[in-house]
């Protein structure tokens, strides 16, 4: 639906030039008494050369299609609303960061029209090493005023855990550091909230160098600002 190209069932496959198309994830939600479900994928460039080595700084594009629910109980029960070639760019090495299964996506209610969503991912590429994080998206199904914006928009990244339990396996006289972050919105209404991370867990500290318990009076604070979301 996004590409017009038929993938035969599979999750990732080439699409055009060298790109290949990857699913990441999909998410049901209620907006304005309506259902929707949007299916996010993403896409590697296009090469035009011999050059098929990942570019470690390379990021991927995000596109998305998403499908209204008009006849609930029928074969045919969604309707498709539209899609988008890109409502932002993530990830590096060619590929986007995985999708968390483990945890839910996180829904916030920014007007009548709109909503904040929090889908949990997970990057275990770095050597014994287990991040999570959260991607944040906003939507509004009005169509923009501006032929050149888009009704889904990536609004970056929040980290919400370290996971060092192999480095720790490995080295047992080393201090450990396992955490988790809990996402707080706050905001007043109709405003883009300003989003805390509230640990729980074990961290390095800087000082001492040793193991210790971490709490929310050491929250970390993101705030939206040009767009994106960054920290305070």
């Amino acid at each position: 639906m996004i590409y017009q190209v038929d993938g035969d069932g599979a999750a990732s496959y080439p699409i055009q030039n060298g790109s290949v198309a990857t699913y990441w994830a999909g998410h049901e939600f209620a907006l304005g008494g309506k259902r929707y479900f949007t299916g996010f994928a993403y896409n590697t460039p296009q090469k035009f050369d011999k050059d098929t080595k990942a570019d470690a700084a390379g990021s991927v594009t995000l596109t998305e299609a998403t499908f209204e629910l008009k006849d609930p109980g029928t074969p045919k029960p969604w309707m498709f609303v539209g899609n988008e070639y890109w409502i932002g760019d993530y990830g590096a090495m060619g590929k986007g960061p995985k999708f968390d299964g483990s945890r839910e996506v996180l829904e916030y209610a920014l007007a009548a029209d709109k909503i904040l969503l929090a889908i949990p991912s997970i990057d275990g590429e770095a050597p014994n090493l287990v991040q999570r994080s959260y991607e944040l998206f906003s939507y509004s199904p009005t169509p923009p005023k501006n032929v050149n914006d888009t009704r889904w928009k990536y609004l970056g990244q929040v980290l919400a855990g370290d996971d060092f339990t192999e480095v720790c396996k490995a080295h047992p006289d080393q201090p450990c550091a396992k955490w988790a972050g809990t996402l707080k919105f706050d905001g007043a209404a109709h405003a883009m909230p300003t989003i805390h991370v509230v640990p729980h867990g074990t961290a390095i500290d800087d000082d001492t160098g040793k193991s210790r318990n971490v709490d929310g009076r050491e929250a970390a604070i993101y705030v939206f600002r040009d767009g994106m979301y960054g920290f305070k």
